[in-house]
């Protein structure tokens, strides 16, 4: 099953914060399958727009991780 991640998806994964943000677990555990290759991932040209957006409107309050980082060649 292809997989389109919504940017809120991707946001839970960045901020790694379920006090803001509800079913970071649940988005925790996609980001594990989309690294291990279970699923193919297809993004709108516009998803990198609007993860920058919410990312200067509401930075994470930890810094990513290197998995978070590696997983962005995944989503272009």
């Amino acid at each position: 099953m292809i997989l389109v991640i919504d940017a809120s998806v991707i946001i839970k994964w960045l901020f790694q914060d379920p006090e803001r943000e509800a079913d970071t677990e649940r988005a925790t555990a996609l980001m594990a399958a989309v690294a291990r290759g279970d699923h193919p991932v297809l993004q709108p040209p516009h998803w990198l727009i609007s993860i920058c957006a919410t990312g200067v409107a509401e930075p994470p309050r930890r810094p990513l991780t290197p998995l978070h980082v590696s997983l962005i060649p995944f989503m272009v």
